[in-house]
């Protein structure tokens, strides 16, 4: 879905497209890490304190 925008979004943000695509790619390797590891980890320490920890480390990426 991504690749088709990514001339389009290097034009608007002025910068390479080959860094866009590493861009795109970075965030869906951590999401698809993200997606086996933290259902595991939110059982260890709780689904509040994993659910406030992914927002807090949302908000500083943000």
């Amino acid at each position: 879905m991504l690749s088709p925008a990514i001339d389009n979004m290097s034009t608007a943000l002025n910068t390479a497209v080959g860094t866009i695509g590493l861009s795109a790619t970075e965030f869906l390797f951590v999401a698809g890490l993200a997606g086996v590891i933290l259902p595991r980890y939110s059982d260890i320490i709780g689904r509040r304190r994993a659910l406030f920890g992914s927002i807090a480390v949302m908000a500083l990426g943000a």
